[in-house]
């Protein structure tokens, strides 16, 4: 059986853009890697005039083949990220038409299907996280996890965004390439308490349609300045026997998990591990 790899760390390309005319843009993308996915930050607003939803359309130079593009706002006035399947390895030059678009209106995540895996998203559970992930091909359904993400200092405690009982999780963008789920919550104790600086959080969720990725970021801010002293993103823990090794860093390792309280740090990447499943 094939290894099902489900990504929830990934880097972006690096990628330059230069003015080609008005509501034209040059697209230089470097590195792109086999499968051809490309994900990279960019700011469109001097194409746009202000405007935060954009249509776009994408050309491959210099034989003009229209690639699949998606871009989705995650700031101000044209800041988003940037999503094309290119053809597969190499560097490539995009011509990007940019134009407003009309603005859709978010509607609730619920299930989300992709060719390799799902994943339930739900206000009421964990705070719009993930509740329920099944990896498709190996047939194996995780739902006893819990998400660590928070916030901590060592006096004022730790606030976790999984207690949030106002948090709210969205599909902003639905497109060829991939599924894009907002979750907005904040930091609280599991009574609802939050702390003076009110700290908050929005993640968006890309679920990619054909390959056994996720690319998953995150904007956090409070409403005052407090020096908190630890910051977990996608932290989450499995209290049971879903996965009993694990594998990570450069050079590569792997290992069986041992109940002996220690903590190891790996470099680049990590994963857990059990038969053809893999987490990371």
């Amino acid at each position: 059986m094939k290894a099902v790899t489900l990504a929830l760390w990934w880097s972006c390309m690096i990628a330059m853009m230069s003015t080609a005319s008005a509501q034209e843009a040059l697209w230089l993308v470097r590195g792109v890697p086999a499968h051809g996915l490309v994900v990279s930050r960019v700011n469109l607003q001097p194409f746009t005039g202000g405007a935060r939803a954009v249509s776009l359309h994408a050309m491959l130079l210099p034989d003009r083949k229209p690639v699949p593009v998606q871009f989705v706002p995650s700031g101000g006035s044209g800041e988003g990220i940037l999503v094309a399947q290119l053809p597969g390895a190499g560097d490539w030059r995009v011509q990007l038409q940019i134009r407003p678009g009309g603005e859709t209106a978010p509607k609730p995540a619920g299930m989300v299907s992709t060719q390799h895996y799902e994943m339930l998203f739900t206000d009421s559970r964990r705070a719009g996280y993930p509740s329920l992930i099944v990896l498709r091909e190996a047939g194996k359904r995780l739902d006893t996890f819990v998400w660590n993400d928070r916030v901590h200092h060592p006096e004022a405690g730790s606030f976790f965004l999984r207690y949030d009982p106002e948090a709210r999780a969205e599909i902003v963008a639905d497109g060829e390439i991939c599924t894009v789920v907002r979750v907005q919550a904040r930091y609280c104790q599991p009574d609802g308490r939050r702390p003076p600086s009110e700290p908050s959080a929005v993640y968006h969720w890309f679920l990619f349609k054909r390959l056994p990725l996720a690319y998953v970021t995150v904007q956090a801010g409070q409403k005052q300045s407090f020096p908190w002293q630890e910051f977990h993103f996608l932290e989450f823990h499995f209290p049971d026997q879903s996965f009993t090794a694990w594998a990570g860093g450069e050079p590569p390792r792997r290992e069986v998990f041992n109940a002996d309280n220690e903590t190891v740090y790996l470099s680049d990447w990590g994963a857990l591990v059990e038969g053809q499943s893999v987490l990371g």
